[in-house]
C-alpha cells in the first residue's frame, strides 16, 4: 500500500475518514477583495496575481506552527525583490509551501496585497479587473467560496527538512 501524498486541508468522509479537500476553482468578491479557492497551483497563481500590478513585492511568511528551530511569527523575505526572484525562492520549495498548514504568506507592494492563507485560499486585495483576467487564464469562475465543515489543517513531519530549507534561504528576515 502506498503512503498518501501529504495534503494542507481536509475533510471528513463518512466510511473513509480524514481525506483531502480540494475547492472546486472558483472565487468570489468579498466586500473590498477577492476570494479564491483554487484547486491546485496555488503558489502560480499568487504570483500570477501579484504580477500583474507588481514589479517588486515584499514577502511576508507567518508561521503559525512551530516546528524544529523555527517560532511562530513573521518573517521577511528581502525588503523588496523582483517577482522573478519570489518565484524562483517558491518553485523550489512548492511541495512544503502547498501541502502543509502550518504558514500564510503575504505578497505585497504599494498597488496591491495577496494572501495565501492554511486552507488553501487566496485574499487579493487590489484592481479587480486585472486579477480577473489571470483568474480566467488559470481556469477559474466566479462561484461561492465554500469552506467544509468539519474541516482539518494538517502539518506533516516529513516535510520539516523543507521547512528548514525553505526558511534558511539566506533572504529571510525574523520580524516578529
Amino acid at each position: 500500500m502506498s503512503t498518501p501524498e501529504p495534503f494542507k486541508v481536509g475533510t471528513h468522509k463518512p466510511g473513509e475518514g480524514i481525506v483531502e479537500f480540494r475547492f472546486e476553482g472558483v472565487w468570489q468578491l468579498e466586500g473590498d477583495h477577492l476570494r479564491i479557492a483554487p484547486r491546485d497551483n496555488q503558489l502560480g497563481l499568487l504570483l500570477d496575481l501579484a504580477a500583474v500590478v507588481c514589479d517588486f513585492v515584499v514577502v511576508s511568511y507567518t508561521l503559525l506552527v512551530p516546528f524544529r528551530e523555527f517560532r511562530a511569527g513573521e518573517h521577511r523575505l528581502g525588503p523588496s525583490m523582483p517577482i522573478s526572484d519570489v518565484r524562483a525562492v517558491f518553485s523550489k520549495h512548492r511541495s512544503f509551501l502547498e501541502s502543509d498548514a502550518r504558514h500564510a504568506i503575504e505578497v505585497a507592494c504599494e498597488d496591491a496585497r495577496v494572501i495565501y492563507d492554511d486552507h488553501n485560499v487566496i485574499e487579493a486585495f487590489g484592481p479587480p479587473n486585472l486579477f480577473l483576467d489571470v483568474l480566467a487564464r488559470h481556469g477559474l469562475v466566479e462561484g461561492e467560496v465554500v469552506f467544509p465543515f468539519p474541516h482539518t489543517h494538517h502539518t506533516h513531519e516529513e516535510l520539516d527538512d523543507h521547512g528548514v530549507a525553505f526558511l534558511s534561504e539566506p533572504l529571510w528576515i525574523a520580524i516578529r
